[in-house]
């Protein structure tokens, strides 16, 4: 049996549901369905306890109309007291993908069934007398797959038959002629037929503006060859696909836009944000209470203050009125009913319904157990901050729910809603009351800074800072639909608020003990009459119990200011520049999505940035060579 260790929030990404991963021994492996992550080997599930992994994130559960969210499980060999059998020797099923392999020795390519446990083994010259071992069979490292989602084994047969209705049943094999290009890899039958991998990758826009494959265009000459919705990841083989009709090409199985997890996330806002009672909707959102107000909604029991007041639980926010508790159910219950009502709501999330409580909050006080935020008002830095910041908050403690809502592959966005993301995660999918997806819960700390609103109208209006941004968005809108990126309003403040954050991050690298990768932005913008320009720069990593507190104490009065000019004086100059900076006029990076940014200036790892390191311009932050005035923080009051 091929088995290997991976860390439960790798589960969530980058290695979810769909995700190809490869064992220590060299096999390559596709992760199975939710259905399967909670049961046994033997498919029971009598001995799970799922109540230490139940997660709760109200405003999360809603927007992706699920009822909660489960911790994926750990591997754990023993136990101790009660729980002695409960939750042991739990594991995640991976199913053995691509099935195709070829062996090393003869060439000649083999297809393994998706359950196939043992080493694959060549038949042909494990019963050679003149090889004195057993030769090994290896993966073929070539899929197709579509922007919907799906992934299948790579068509050998049909691509050297030139042909979908081809009846041969010869040997296939495979060839190297030399070289390192695709043309160089030979499939051969043995009826004679042969072809090389040419041109199998490649993409193309049609006359009519439509993207087309040359997989399926040119597979075969009298038809199309066109995705049919295969899922290994459920145990479908490539003859058992539902259908897509999407074009399809061929990519190496670990190509980087082979798969890319959908990642939702929020910050936990307390009570106190709605009127709540301080700490009553902590209680109520956490173990034990959360479960036992799922478990009443399962069984279609009203919840209210009585019928909580039943259970054993009750005892627990005995402390609050009946008022209080009240008012905090019909919040939670708001939150949850319309989600099961999916026609009523839209089928993707509204970014700003998760970020606008979070702004908001964010640039309050707040003492909970799991948001504690000190205001600091940006005169307290003295004036060459606070012209430019409203305020300068120390967020000492933060919670931060992330969910694996789906994913999609070719392009990060692809083609799918989420509702169809969702059901892709499942054999059968479940109802509403059983739904759920998979999450992790870190701890964190953090800097927010809201800047100057007046000020940042008046720069933003300038003609010269419309001018460059116009540029970026020009890039955006040739290249948006052919890469999959997001549909962003790409004003001024974007632009301006993104790239100083990376500039912050980068500079505090040096000065709180952090790294680069330990970091991440959280960007709240906005323009119209309820304005947001302001970003959290916040350390949450992954399986964290706490943090160090070296990013707060950063920003403390005394610490920030050298650290923030700096930042501002180090990226007025590039060690690429001129070249760096001439580039910004026209654009630079992949798609030309920058302007003066590059990785000796202005990039992050991607896992601290939210858009792939792009929308990024040193220019509108600290002006160009030529025009020092573009920058904001060098714009006159």
């Amino acid at each position: 049996m091929t088995s290997a260790k991976i860390r439960r929030s790798q589960l969530v990404a980058p290695f979810g549901v769909g995700a190809m991963m490869m064992a220590p021994n060299g096999v390559s492996m596709i992760c199975a369905t939710l259905d399967q992550w909670f049961c046994y080997p033997d498919g029971s599930d009598d001995k799970v306890d799922l109540e230490e992994f139940q997660i709760q994130e109200w405003r999360l559960q809603k927007a992706l109309k699920v009822s909660g969210f489960r911790l994926p499980p750990d591997f754990r060999t023993f136990a101790s007291g009660d729980d002695a059998a409960k939750n042991i020797r739990m594991r995640i099923p991976f199913l053995r993908f691509p099935s195709w392999h070829f062996c090393p020795g003869c060439k000649k390519l083999g297809r393994e069934k998706l359950h196939h446990k043992q080493k694959a083994e060549c038949p042909r010259c494990s019963n050679d007398p003149k090889f004195p071992r057993k030769r090994p069979l290896v993966q073929m490292q070539f899929v197709a797959m579509c922007e919907h989602g799906h992934i299948q084994d790579f068509p050998y047969a049909e691509w050297v038959h030139r042909s979908t209705q081809s009846n041969c049943n010869g040997t296939l094999s495979i060839r190297a002629t030399g070289g390192a290009s695709l043309s160089s890899q030979v499939i051969s039958c043995s009826c004679g037929e042969k072809r090389s991998l040419a041109g199998i990758m490649t993409a193309f826009m049609t006359k009519e503006g439509i993207e087309d494959t040359t997989l399926s265009s040119t597979l075969d000459p009298h038809g199309r060859y066109l995705c049919s919705g295969v899922r290994p990841w459920q145990g479908d083989t490539q003859d058992h696909g539902s259908g897509c009709g999407s074009p399809i090409r061929g990519s190496l199985r670990a190509a980087s836009n082979v798969y890319f997890a959908r990642i939702e996330s929020a910050i936990y806002l307390p009570g106190s944000a709605g009127g709540i009672a301080e700490g009553l909707l902590e209680k109520l959102e956490n173990l034990p209470l959360s479960t036992t107000i799922n478990v009443m909604r399962s069984l279609n029991i009203s919840i209210t203050y009585e019928s909580l007041k039943a259970t054993p639980q009750f005892h627990i926010v005995s402390g609050f009125t009946k008022e209080e508790i009240e008012k905090a159910l019909s919040e939670i219950e708001n939150s949850i009913n319309g989600a099961a009502d999916i026609s009523a709501v839209e089928d993707e999330i509204d970014p700003e319904t998760i970020r606008r409580p979070e702004y908001e909050i964010l640039r309050k006080v707040s003492d909970s157990d799991y948001l504690k935020i000190r205001v600091q008002n940006a005169t307290e830095y003295g004036s060459k901050i606070d012209s430019f910041f409203q305020r300068v908050n120390l967020v000492d403690q933060l919670r931060e729910t992330r969910v694996f809502s789906g994913f999609s592959r070719v392009k990060p966005k692809g083609g799918s809603t989420l509702t169809q993301r969702k059901s892709m995660l499942w054999k059968k999918e479940p109802n509403y009351n059983e739904s759920w997806l998979p999450a992790y819960v870190v701890n964190g700390e953090g800097l927010f800074f809201e800047f100057n609103e007046e000020r940042l109208r008046v720069w933003e209006s300038r003609n010269d800072v419309k001018s460059r941004v116009r540029a970026l968005a020009s890039n955006m809108d040739r290249v948006r639909l052919h890469r999959g990126l997001a549909d962003v309003e790409l004003i001024p403040r974007y632009v301006l608020v993104h790239t100083f954050a990376h500039l912050m991050i980068n500079q505090l690298v040096f000065d709180c003990g952090y790294s680069s990768a330990a970091l991440r932005e959280r960007l709240f913008l906005a323009i119209g009459e309820n304005p947001m320009a302001g970003v959290l720069i916040y350390t949450a990593a992954g399986d964290s119990e706490g943090t160090m507190g070296g990013l707060v104490r950063t920003g403390e009065v005394g610490n920030l200011e050298p650290s923030l000019l700096a930042a501002l004086d180090r990226a007025k100059w590039c060690s690429s520049d001129p070249v760096c900076m001439e580039l910004g006029e026209h654009g630079q990076g992949p798609g030309s999505m920058n302007l003066a940014a590059c990785h000796s200036c202005g990039l992050l790892p991607e896992t601290a940035c939210e858009v792939f390191n792009q929308f990024l311009d040193r220019g509108l932050v600290t002006g160009t060579h030529e025009n020092p005035g573009l920058g904001f923080f060098n714009s006159p009051v």
